[in-house]
């Protein structure tokens, strides 16, 4: 009988060797998929930061392009401005020049 009492105390040594071994499985899987989901997290927020990034970089390159559009149509609409002033000063001239 003192044998068997040695294999059952053995049988359920190893059992329980083999449930904690099982556990300890476990509970490293779930820290290699919380790791796994932290790191596709950290993945998705650099991701998202980028794309705001290039969105606030285009977004500032078009209000440039359109200043320097502005600034430009400003600059030809001063020239004509001034041209059509040059142009009624010349008439004028001619006009007072016809006159005499």
């Amino acid at each position: 009988m003192p044998k068997d009492k040695k294999e059952k105390k053995s049988k359920k040594q190893k059992k329980k060797e083999l449930e904690e071994k099982r556990r300890l499985e476990e509970e490293l899987l779930r820290q290699q998929q919380e790791e796994e989901r932290r790191r596709q997290e950290e993945l998705e927020r650099q991701r998202r930061e980028e794309e705001e990034r290039l969105r606030l970089l285009k977004e500032k390159r078009r209000k440039e392009e359109l200043l320097r559009l502005e600034k430009e149509g400003e600059e030809d609409i001063d020239l004509y401005e001034k041209r059509i002033i040059d142009l009624n000063k010349l008439l004028s001239d001619e006009s007072q020049q016809i006159e005499w």
